[in-house]
């Protein structure tokens, strides 16, 4: 993986297409490997450095398809594409690009650039890009990411490489990016680009005083606006806890099942030993069938652990009986 960090110093005022771009401007263009992930506080010039060269290779390249996507569709119209449209204007070349205001595409020469939502997976399996941005990338799942990976297909005839750019604000260090990072054995397919508010000298002296006083008010908040690193949900139930190697054996031993389909089916084992509480997650899978469900159960589960209580979600009667007859000790 090529970590890559921008100075902490003031960045330089450099000038393209007559912007005013800041050095992850230049990080992101020179990256050569095929997933680019920002990471980093508010205000460090992430987000609108992914559009400025978005816009830049959109007008300078050749034969090429664009992507630009959030999770939801408001967000992306209130965000992104309010972004691109405001460096579009300042260019005054707007009436130079063919869009579609409806279908939100848009075409210039041989390029094509569509934003969109993947509020529904299934949207992007038919589609082929060259270059791909998830704006505020922690609102997707892996799975979406995956599908999207796989969407990298459109050719190109300028040797270039097809790409995918991530940035976000890394407010969970359980996040699935951060396994993807933690678990790419030092890849050369993965750039990492770590962002500041320091890396941005356009913020004015007051937003950077508000960023910097987040230390005196919620330090989980100034790690992750203030100095981009990863941080803890704030809203979750519990937070007493830690990650830990092994689980003790001995003590007492029930299982949670909770069914899904589109949404991950998950199985939890709960170990309780001198008032200590272990959690392990055992299953976490959408599209499993009943028999898929049964199957992998039986793989996880020794003959010991079929006999420990299990219990499911009390509204598919239906699954649970036929859970108990593949011989689980399970409950609703």
């Amino acid at each position: 993986m090529t970590d890559k960090k921008s100075p902490k110093s003031k960045a330089k005022n450099e000038t393209v297409l007559d912007w005013d771009v800041t050095n992850l401007f230049y990080d992101n263009k020179n990256a050569i490997t095929s997933i680019v992930i920002n990471r980093g506080g508010a205000g460090s010039s992430k987000s609108h450095s992914l559009a400025q060269l978005f816009l830049y290779k959109f007008l300078t390249e050749q034969g090429k398809k664009f992507l630009i996507v959030r999770k939801t569709l408001p967000a992306l119209k209130l965000s992104t594409l309010m972004l691109f449209n405001s460096l579009l204007s300042d260019l005054g070349i707007m009436g130079q690009i063919e869009i579609e205001k409806v279908m939100l595409n848009y075409k210039f020469k041989k390029n094509f650039l569509h934003f969109g939502s993947l509020d529904d997976p299934e949207k992007a399996k038919s589609t082929e890009w060259n270059y791909i941005w998830l704006e505020e990338a922690t609102e997707f799942t892996q799975e979406d990411f995956r599908i999207l990976k796989l969407r990298l297909r459109a050719k190109t005839t300028d040797g270039s490489i097809n790409q995918i750019f991530m940035s976000f604000n890394p407010v969970d260090e359980n996040h699935w990016i951060k396994k993807m990072i933690d678990n790419s054995g030092g890849s050369h397919d993965i750039t990492e680009i770590h962002s500041t508010y320091r890396d941005n000298p356009f913020l004015s002296n007051e937003y950077r005083q508000s960023l910097e006083a987040l230390v005196r008010e919620d330090i989980n908040f100034y790690n992750v606006y203030t100095l981009g690193q990863w941080g803890r949900l704030s809203n979750i139930i519990y937070n007493n806890w830690k990650t830990v190697a092994d689980i003790p054996d001995g003590g007492d031993v029930i299982y949670g099942l909770d069914f899904g389909f589109n949404n991950p089916t998950a199985l939890i084992q709960v170990t309780i030993k001198d008032a200590v509480v272990y959690v392990r997650e055992l299953i976490y899978q959408p599209r499993l069938t009943n028999q898929d469900l049964i199957q992998k159960m039986h793989q996880v589960l020794s003959a010991y652990h079929k006999r420990c209580p299990i219990y499911a979600d009390v509204a598919e009667p239906d699954r649970i009986q036929e859970i108990y007859n593949a011989g689980f000790n399970i409950l609703p």
